[in-house]
């Protein structure tokens, strides 16, 4: 049995509830460089990516705590997550929303949200020719 989110007395719905209640935890724990990608049309999975920068390893599992927490008193289930040993990438699978969390030099390598926000031409373009 799935538990369904609660109620609330926003008008917003329920997935941009938790998009910025994301987003303002991530903001209130010190996380750096927070972007949101609306995947609307993008992809079936989710709603919404939002990526952020911690410091360091311990900075990385304290926002994923904290955003977990915030989704279960949101009225989810827990959210999965993956990463959380090296602690070099997490991600939370916040059921709408998934969050990427990344320690610096790996967000800068990866540069996951230019894949995301890249338009279709420009990435056809950017695959070199076999």
């Amino acid at each position: 049995m799935t538990k369904t989110p609660k109620t609330t007395t926003s008008d917003l719905p329920i997935q941009q509830q938790l998009r910025d209640l994301l987003v303002k935890t991530l903001d209130e724990d010190k996380a750096e460089e927070i972007t949101v990608i609306d995947l609307e049309g993008k992809a079936a999975y989710a709603d919404y990516m939002i990526v952020a920068t911690g410091l360091n390893s311990r900075h990385l599992q304290s926002l994923a705590d904290s955003c977990n927490e915030k989704v279960i008193e949101l009225g989810y289930p827990k959210s999965r997550m993956e990463g959380l040993n090296d602690a070099n990438w997490v991600i939370l699978d916040a059921h709408d929303i998934i969050v990427h969390l990344f320690r610096p030099a790996v967000r800068q390598f990866y540069k996951l949200e230019d894949l995301w926000t890249m338009e279709p031409a420009a990435r056809e373009q950017s695959v070199p020719d076999q």
